[in-house]
């Protein structure tokens, strides 16, 4: 199951865009219209309804919509509607001044408002301007002073929690009428819909807590029923499982419709997968989650991936387009303790989730929390069962978090319980050794590391650890200066293209696990990713991609693939450290964009400069031809080594592009293999 990711569009950026509409205006001619951005549908209108013109494209016009407390913008066909271009001067149309007289109306209650400390119902008095004067001058004021007033109270910490406080206690008070009629669900809905612009107030966190005890409320009575479901299912009994269920639907409990859906899909699914023992295990970590094809599960397991910055960084500034406005948006990066707070709201909201445990396992483990990384590992084994790699993985990934605790029989006996599974899997037993040498019983590590290594010797840190095992001094192997071609041909196997929804771009393998790095930027847009790789001449497209790491400080994101099903070999990384101003240097990836990738391309040049910082962020300058679609490639040293990351091109520069430095890359990998130091 793939990854995604989400963008938010600022109102004060749809406030910009609507300042600057031309003197046009069109009217809804067919009964329904649907607005879009590129395939998307962000909003539908209807006949009769009428719109200032922002942009036109051809034939399309860029219009903006208000729903609730939001503006969106969007572009709708002419054939959908009608045009009209202004003639009247203002003053002559009666619609401006009903507009005028309302808006200097607003303005003086919201002055007043202002006055008292209310900000957030003085903003309120804008955002629901009336529509049918939103085309006029006067319209066009009340959004503006409506988003000035927005930008203040934002800048105003004391506002922005007064009006957090009040909002909270309004929904409390109404969700705690709602919880004492019975109406748990409805209640919780309420807490959910908290604003999102009070997310930096203590009562935004408020909320979310408040929700997490409604959520617990709700789960409550569906505890046994569950662990009836599992020990049934443990057992060999799917019937059984399925008789209990049939049971709970007889009783028809209020508002858990949706959760007995589930909870049948759930058990139909495993019992499917014991009657057929023997089917491979799915690669597609998703295989196993009965909401995977859910577009709202997808949303909430983003709030608990692992995005995480340079050391002391918590915030970045990233780029939002809205038509063709690009508008640079600061953004903060979300704290650990947090995800945990949302990921353990998740597993009542999603509880037969394999995945939502599992990302939430690694949350705990970055904050130390051994053991409740190691259960919640163990949950996602309860849930999954053997039908995905999860399985397999939470084995692994639990032991590493042990090790790492130095608790290494306890990870050894995990690893063990995985080999069971699967004895020849190479991940497993190379954790094993690691987990045996820590524990300082080479002899069991040496026997661990030669049979990883038997099965998939492309593992240079294995190799390196088995010669520390067995005592004897390693050295890397001396490097030979290449030809670009020699070069190519070394590397070639171990670059791929990402692929998301709506973009494309360059990566390349860093661990024979299966780890990919690439750009940050070049996953954003989210949807479905895809690894794709050559492999004696043949393309080979690996469609189930994890997200492991985000860093959009730095531009990084480490992916991952089942490297058990599709092997992989990583490639050599340098250091920038060695690097100097005249190297030879070559750059390999897939410019273009996406449904015309010239993949595959490699390009040489030398570096320009070894160390342009910008936004604190070190970067190499170099001419190798950098273009769209090579961003997340990597570049070599003249003997192979992966030395950057190719990251940015510029607009009016021939001949300058820019890679990060390997070192940042490097740096992550802590966070990716827990037991690593």
């Amino acid at each position: 199951m793939s990854s995604r990711t989400l963008s938010a569009i600022l109102l004060a950026v749809t406030l910009f865009l609507a300042r600057s509409a031309t003197a046009m205006t069109v009217t809804i001619t067919a009964d329904k219209a649907d607005v879009m951005v590129g395939s998307k549908v962000v909003a539908t209108v209807t006949k009769g309804q009428s719109f200032v013109v922002s942009q036109q494209r051809d034939v399309w016009y860029g219009i903006h919509i208000q729903q609730g407390d939001k503006v969106l913008f969007g572009w709708i066909h002419s054939r959908n509607c009608e045009v009209q271009k202004a003639t009247t001067k203002a003053g002559e149309d009666p619609a401006e001044a009903e507009a005028e007289k309302e808006f200097a109306k607003r303005k003086a209650q919201a002055d007043k408002l202002v006055a008292e400390g209310k900000w957030d119902e003085a903003v309120a008095l804008f955002d629901k301007f009336p529509s049918q004067y939103w085309k006029t001058k006067a319209g066009k004021k009340a959004m503006q002073y409506g988003g000035e007033l927005d930008s203040k109270r934002r800048a105003n910490p004391e506002a922005v929690e007064a009006g957090a406080e009040r909002e909270f206690q309004k929904r409390k008070a109404e969700a705690d009428k709602l919880l004492a009629a019975g109406k748990l669900d409805e209640a919780i809905r309420v807490m959910e819909g908290f604003p999102a612009s009070y997310e930096n107030s203590k009562w935004f966190q408020e909320a979310k807590n408040y929700v997490l005890e409604l959520n617990k409320k709700a789960h409550v009575d569906m505890a046994e029923f569950e662990k009836a479901v599992l020990v049934a299912l443990d057992a060999g009994k799917p019937d059984d499982a399925l008789a209990a269920l049939k049971a709970l639907e007889e009783k028809n409990p209020a508002g858990k419709a949706t959760y007995l859906k589930f909870a049948r899909a759930f058990i139909e699914r495993h019992q499917k997968a014991a009657a057929n023992p023997n089917a491979p295990v799915s690669s597609d970590d998703g295989a196993a989650d009965v909401y995977a094809e859910e577009a709202d599960f997808a949303k909430q397991l983003s709030r608990i991936l692992n995005f995480r910055g340079p050391e002391g960084i918590t915030t970045y500034t990233t780029i939002v387009r809205n038509g063709n406005v690009i508008s640079q948006v600061q953004a903060t990066l979300p704290k650990p303790e947090e995800q945990i707070l949302i990921g353990e709201q998740l597993t009542h909201a999603f509880p037969w989730s394999p995945n939502v445990r599992y990302y939430l396992a690694k949350l705990y483990a970055r904050t130390g929390d051994t053991d409740k990384a190691v259960q919640r590992y163990a949950d996602v084994r309860q849930l999954d069962r053997g039908v995905s790699i999860l399985t397999l993985d939470s084995f692994i990934e639990a032991a590493r978090v042990l090790s790492r605790a130095k608790r290494h029989p306890e990870a050894v006996g995990l690893l063990k319980q995985a080999l069971a599974r699967k004895a020849d899997d190479f991940i497993a037993l190379a954790t094993m050794g690691r987990a045996h040498l820590a524990a300082g019983s080479k002899a069991e590590a040496v026997a661990a590391f030669e049979k990883s290594l038997k099965i998939n010797p492309n593992q240079p840190e294995v190799t390196r650890l088995l010669a520390e095992a067995k005592g004897q001094k390693y050295t890397e192997p001396p490097l030979a200066k290449l030809q670009s071609a020699e070069l190519f041909k070394q590397v070639e196997e171990s670059c791929v293209v990402i692929t998301a929804t709506n973009s494309s771009g360059s990566g390349y393998v860093i661990s024979a696990d299966g780890m990919v790095a690439t750009n940050f930027h070049v996953i954003a847009p989210g949807g479905k990713l895809g690894v794709r790789f050559r492999r004696k001449g043949e393309f080979v497209t690996i469609p189930d991609v994890q997200l492991v790491l985000a860093d959009p400080v730095s531009d990084i994101a480490i992916l991952k693939v089942d490297a058990r099903a599709f092997p992989l070999k990583p490639l050599p990384l340098g250091t920038a450290k060695d690097v100097v101003p005249g190297e030879d240097i070559v750059v390999i990836g897939n410019p273009g964009m996406a449904g015309q990738i010239l993949d595959y391309t490699i390009t040489k040049g030398i570096i320009s400069n070894r160390d342009r910082e910008i936004n604190k962020i070190h970067f190499f300058q170099t001419d190798a031809a950098v273009n769209p679609g090579n961003s997340g490639g990597p570049l070599f040293n003249m003997s192979g080594q992966v030395i950057g990351m190719v990251t940015l091109g510029t607009h009016g520069m021939q001949g300058t592009g820019f890679a990060l430095h390997i070192d940042q890359v490097k740096a992550h990998f802590p966070n990716c293999f827990p037991d690593m130091e």
